[in-house]
């Protein structure tokens, strides 16, 4: 094997675990050692553990191969090995990759039961001792592929058996590491491709607001001294004007303060060394003075710190007060490896990937944004008052991203009491002339929102209703959604979009498409007129229309022709069931346990997540 390896590869290095198999050998693993050193410290018939260091730099980690067995209770033996190489491990960077042969989740799969089975516990149970998680992917999602080419019979199947999986340390240390899973071609596993980039994409930051920045004496003075100035022209430009005068000189606030992260470690270490000396001398007056100073800006820095990490994490249902900075840590860099885009295809099917993706996202919101509708024009009939924009702007969350200019809520909110004159003034002449610069949209939004929100009751019939008996009712009209005939049976339409849902009743008042075996073909059709009219009204004052490609319609134990007629009306994609609706799966019978099993599958990797380990006990119940 070996001459086989160096005829194609050349002078690289070799190494396998056929000495602990007892047949052939399972694992081969092959380097450069040109470019890295690998020292093997450890390997089983399942895996090979590793450590790779670089020639070129400091820079080393472990890695771990795995081949997993096809026998669930051998596999176990894996679990156990993986989790005392984690007491190796440590703190360190670690990398675990390759065929696990069972599946993580129940949607790693391509058709069967949506139940957690006893191996995907067993596998998941490890990843919690051990505490990885997916390292950022692209290409396809499933890995593994069986009798795919057996055309004609349903025995194809679609599983998610292979993974590289990380450490939160390793996303640290190499925070563009991506793992590709390539075409299958003849074999039934994909190739996997990993790429850990030297060097980080040089990039200048945009701004963003800091929220712990409102806090610091010198930021009312700042904001007043750049309020304070005159800037001519419309009230709408002044403001905005001000609010990038005001920008520049929060970047260099910012800049001014230093790095919250890095003043916590620094006092921290400051803090126990003066604390050491007062042990060794507790009457000097000296060494008290530098404790309780180093006490303060310590405890100040940390505050700063958990109010950065909350707005960065975006974690909603945990508020400041324990000091969880250890868990909004990991979060974050979970967030980062998870939400990092390294390649993307157009809607031409063309892939792009590295410095190409930002490119091909201007690109398609250029297109999409650009696009003109002609509107009604429409004037709003009450004026908007200071209290209104206040409510409002209280409304947005303090860890919402912030628009273009990088100025969040959290902004708005603390500067309020210099600034809400001349943003009110402004809004005024918004509602008089129209005109909008795109700095205080956001804000905008939120006010039109509260007012639909307070003028819903009187066009929909509410009556208080909670968001469960949406999903009840939804169920309720999937009942005799097939059917065919009898008495008082009906037929029923169902239209839905990415942002709403229509379901159309006579009970609960709304549009009579509600249908019965005695209606004709064309009032059928009338009703679905009478829907794409209100749709078209609507467009008309909002410019807001449906997304076609995102849209399904659900119909029932129509004629061929009403379907036809229907589809030309509303040209959406026919869905079929089971769907989900509000986040449930909806069905045309009855719902059962089983039909949850993914929804509570979900619940539970919430409360089981190896990061609440490092959660306060408070925040833990």
């Amino acid at each position: 094997m070996n001459k086989v390896a160096n005829k194609v590869f050349g002078n690289w290095q070799w190494g396998d675990n056929s000495s602990k198999c007892s047949g052939r050998t399972r694992i081969m693993i092959g380097w450069d050692s040109n470019e890295v050193l690998c020292n093997i410290l450890h390997s089983t018939n399942q895996v090979i553990h590793c450590c790779v260091e670089q020639h070129n730099s400091n820079k080393s980690f472990f890695y771990s191969f795995v081949y997993a067995s096809n026998d669930d209770i051998e596999r176990r033996q894996l679990w156990e090995d993986l989790i005392l190489h984690k007491g190796v491990v440590k703190d360190a960077e670690w990398l675990v990759i390759r065929d696990f042969n069972v599946s993580l989740n129940p949607e790693d799969k391509s058709s069967g039961s949506s139940v957690v089975t006893s191996e995907m516990n067993d596998f998941r149970e490890c990843v919690e001792n051990i505490e990885v998680e997916d390292l950022n992917q692209s290409g396809f999602h499933f890995s593994w592929v069986q009798k795919m080419h057996d055309v004609g019979k349903d025995r194809g199947v679609l599983k998610k058996i292979d993974r590289a999986m990380c450490s939160n340390y390793f996303v640290d240390k190499y925070p563009r590491a991506h793992v590709e899973f390539q075409p299958h071609n003849v074999y039934d596993h994909t190739p996997m491709l990993l790429s850990i980039p030297n060097m980080a994409r040089r990039k200048v930051k945009p701004f963003r607001f800091s929220n712990h920045l409102p806090y610091k004496p010198k930021f009312f003075p700042l904001i007043g001294s750049v309020w304070d100035q005159q800037v001519q022209g419309f009230k709408m430009f002044s403001v905005v004007s001000k609010l990038k005068v005001v920008k520049k000189k929060l970047r260099e606030f910012s800049r001014e303060k230093g790095n919250v992260f890095d003043k916590v470690k620094k006092f921290k270490i400051e803090l126990e060394r003066v604390q050491t000396d007062v042990m060794n001398d507790p009457d000097n007056q000296e060494l008290r003075k530098e404790e309780n100073f180093y006490f303060k800006a310590y405890k100040e820095a940390s505050i700063d710190e958990e109010r950065l990490l909350i707005q960065k994490t975006k974690v909603q249902w945990l508020k400041e007060g324990d000091q969880n900075t250890a868990y909004f840590h990991k979060v974050m860099k979970t967030r980062l490896n998870r939400n990092r885009i390294e390649a993307i295809e157009d809607v031409h099917g063309v892939l792009f990937k590295g410095n190409e993706v930002p490119d091909q996202f201007i690109k398609f919101y250029t297109e999409l944004l650009g696009k003109q509708y002609n509107v009604s024009d429409v004037r709003a009939v009450v004026m908007v008052d200071k209290e209104e924009i206040k409510d409002a702007l209280w409304d947005i969350d303090d860890s919402k991203s912030p628009g273009p200019d990088g100025l969040n809520s959290k902004f708005f909110k603390a500067a309020w009491p210099v600034i809400d004159d001349d943003v009110c003034v402004a809004f005024h002449e918004f509602f008089l002339n129209g005109k909008l610069l795109g700095e205080v949209n956001a804000l905008l939004c939120k006010i039109l929102a509260n007012r639909i929100k307070n003028s819903r009751d009187d066009v929909v019939d509410n009556k208080k209703r909670q968001i469960s008996d949406n999903v009840l009712l939804a169920q309720e009209l999937m009942r005799g959604y097939n059917w065919k005939k009898g008495k008082g049976r009906s037929k029923r339409f169902k239209a839905r979009t990415s942002t709403f849902s229509l379901p159309f009743y006579s009970c609960y008042g709304g549009f009579e498409l509600m249908y019965y075996k005695k209606d004709q073909g064309e009032s059928k059709l009338n009703s679905v007129r009478l829907l794409k009219d209100c749709l078209d009204e609507f467009s008309s004052y909002s410019g807001l229309v449906p997304n076609v490609d995102k849209s399904t319609i659900f119909m029932g134990s129509f004629a061929g022709n009403i379907k036809q007629g229907i589809c030309a009306l509303m040209p959406f994609d026919i869905g079929s069931f089971p769907a989900r609706y509000l986040g449930l799966p909806l069905i045309t019978t009855r719902l059962y346990h089983k039909d949850c099993h993914s929804l509570i599958d979900k619940a539970k990797k919430r409360i089981k997540d190896w990061k609440n380990r490092v959660l306060s006990f408070a925040d833990r119940l």
